[in-house]
C-alpha cells in the first residue's frame, strides 16, 4: 500500500535517524490504559527522556514539559498528578524551585487505570491448573478448575484468589503475595514495619532531623523491602549515593534511593557486608542528560 502523502512531505524519517524501543506488553498496556490526551503526552515524554537516553529516571521541569508537549503548565501539573495517582509515574521531589525526578513504572500490572489490564494466562497442559480460594490463615476454602485465560482484579476483602501448585503450600503463596503485591488498604506485615522503623531511625541519626516527607519516604522504603532488599543494602545504597558530588549539597530522599538502588547493587558500589544481594536493577550507571543542552551529569 502506498502512502498518498509521501510526495507532499519534505521529510523522510528512518530508524537509523534515532528511535525509541519499548517492550510489547508495556505498549499494549498503554494502548488500553484509557488515559486522557494530556496524560498520554506526559507519559510518552517521560519514556522519551528516560529510556530514550538509556537511563531509568530523568529530571524534568514543568517548563520543559510544557515546551515539549505544548500543554500549559497547569495542564502538565494535572496530567503529572493523575499519572502519579495511577502509578504510571514515580516522582522524586527535591524541594521548591528544583526540578523533580521522573521514572516511568514499567510494571504495568501495578497501574491503577480505569481499564482492566490484568490477565493471567494459565497453561492448559499444566498439572497445576487449580484455583484455590485462601483466607489469611492459609486454609483452603474452595477449589475449582481454571479456564485457559482468567481475568483477575484486586481483592475487595481479606480473601485472595491465588494459583496453587502441588509442591507449594497455599499459605506460602499467600504470604509472598501479601508482601509483594499489597496495595492500598492492605496492611503491611509487622516485620516490614519494624524494618522501615529501623531505617527511619538511622536516617534521623545521619540527617539530625526527622523526615520532612515521611509518607513518601515510607512508601519508597516499603517498596524496596518488598523487593527483598535488606535494611543494610538500603542504607548502603543511601550512603553511597550521598557520597556522589551531585548529592553532596542536596537533600537525598528515599524516593531517589529507590530509583537507583538496583543499579548501585549491580555495579557493586554498595558493600553488602556479607548479606545476600537482593533483586538487581540496571547495569548501566545512571546519567542525567539535559535534553536541550546535551549536558551530562552524575
Amino acid at each position: 500500500m502506498e502512502n498518498p502523502y509521501k510526495k507532499a512531505s519534505k521529510i523522510n524519517p528512518q530508524k537509523e535517524n534515532g528511535h525509541r524501543e519499548i517492550e510489547n506488553s508495556i505498549l499494549h498496556a498503554l494502548i488500553r490504559a484509557g488515559l486522557s490526551g494530556s496524560e498520554y503526552q506526559i507519559a510518552w515524554l517521560v519514556i522519551d527522556k528516560t529510556w530514550g537516553f538509556g537511563k531509568p529516571a530523568s529530571f524534568l521541569s514543568f517548563r520543559k514539559m510544557s515546551e515539549f508537549t505544548l500543554l500549559s503548565q497547569d495542564g502538565v501539573n494535572r496530567a503529572v498528578k493523575n499519572l502519579e495517582k495511577k502509578r504510571i509515574l514515580v516522582i522524586g521531589r527535591h524541594g521548591i524551585g528544583k526540578p523533580s525526578e521522573y521514572l516511568f513504572n514499567k510494571h504495568w500490572d501495578t497501574w491503577l487505570t480505569a481499564k482492566a489490564n490484568l490477565s493471567t494466562k494459565v497453561n492448559p497442559t499444566s498439572k497445576a491448573n487449580l484455583s484455590t480460594k485462601v483466607n489469611l490463615s492459609g486454609t483452603a476454602l474452595e477449589t475449582t478448575s481454571l479456564e485457559p485465560s482468567l481475568k483477575t482484579t484486586a481483592p475487595k476483602s481479606t480473601t485472595t484468589l491465588v494459583s496453587v501448585s502441588a509442591t507449594e503450600p497455599a499459605k506460602e503463596i499467600l504470604l509472598k503475595k501479601s508482601i509483594k503485591e499489597s496495595g492500598p488498604g492492605v496492611k503491611t506485615p509487622d516485620f516490614l514495619n519494624e524494618q522501615r522503623k529501623n531505617i527511619f531511625e538511622e536516617l534521623k541519626k545521619q540527617r539530625g532531623y526527622n523526615s520532612p516527607n515521611p509518607g513518601a519516604e515510607a512508601a519508597a522504603i516499603t517498596w524496596m523491602l518488598k523487593q527483598e532488599y535488606t535494611v543494610g543494602q538500603i542504607m548502603s545504597a543511601h550512603d553511597t549515593l550521598k557520597k556522589d558530588t551531585f548529592w553532596a549539597d542536596k537533600f537525598l530522599n528515599m524516593q531517589s534511593v529507590k530509583a537507583q538502588i538496583g543499579e548501585k547493587l549491580k555495579s557493586k558500589e554498595v558493600q553488602h557486608g556479607g548479606e545476600k544481594p537482593g533483586k538487581q536493577g540496571l547495569s548501566k550507571p545512571v546519567k542525567y542528560i539535559d535534553a536541550e543542552t546535551g549536558e551530562v551529569g552524575d
